[in-house]
């Protein structure tokens, strides 16, 4: 947190971690801080089809009646200080950047113009046309405003309860070209469709871990280090 910034309340935020493989030891012991802290942690263990995991997650928090639902995935390492941050933001939706594991890539679609990006020390709030799930707060908002634009709660899941396809994948049209969007980026559409930007903070450092506990210090020359500038192609 940033020194004089008071904490928000953790009860009205419910931590979710959708975890295929088993949590990482370092993600654990932040979220056991986080729970310390008061908020309330949701596993589930698992998890074979995200999509049905993340839109079952999200509808069994919303009628527990959380205001603010933070995504976690069980390969990122955090620092706990940083989901008060974001949540300080009073922001909607706004996401944390880390690197796609195996690529020198960051987990983010940008928006056309962007520019130079800083990471670290000297970043700040972006907007961005996707962003990634793994570091993730979202508002009870945005998921009351899909359903406004036609979600509806019929779909029975592998867990026989009836839910929203917040996250079902969906195929949208770019110019002549129809992508596929997974999970994540078919959430963050139809955000965007129901009036909501999309934000990153590029002050958190972020570990995705794999293998390799990959950083951003991976996308740049070691002198370059610590503050890392981007530029967007």
């Amino acid at each position: 947190m940033m020194p004089g910034m008071d904490r928000p309340d953790p009860k009205k935020c419910c931590i979710l971690v959708p975890s295929r493989n088993g949590i990482d030891p370092a993600c654990e012991a932040a979220l056991h801080e986080l729970a310390r802290r008061g908020y309330s942690l949701r596993i589930m263990r698992g998890v074979t089809s995200i999509d049905q995991i993340r839109c079952q997650m999200a509808c069994d928090a919303l009628d527990a009646g959380f205001d603010e639902l933070f995504w976690i995935d069980d390969d990122i390492v955090f620092n706990p200080d940083d989901v008060d941050r974001l949540r300080s933001t009073g922001l909607p939706i706004i996401g944390g950047v880390y690197p796609k594991k195996g690529e020198l890539e960051l987990a983010i679609r940008w928006k056309e113009g962007t520019g130079t990006v800083i990471l670290g020390e000297g970043g700040g709030l972006v907007e961005v046309r996707y962003a990634a799930t793994g570091f993730l707060l979202t508002r009870s908002s945005v998921y009351d405003a899909m359903q406004v634009q036609g979600l509806s709660r019929a779909a029975i899941g592998q867990f026989g309860r009836t839910m929203m396809g917040y996250f079902q994948p969906m195929t949208v049209v770019e110019g002549n070209v129809t992508r596929y969007l997974a999970e994540d980026w078919s959430f963050f559409h139809r955000a965007n469709d129901a009036g909501f930007p999309i934000w990153v903070d590029t002050r958190p450092r972020l570990l995705h871990v794999g293998r390799y506990a990959y950083s951003w210090d991976d996308l740049v020359p070691r002198e370059k280090r610590p503050a890392l500038a981007v530029q967007i192609e």
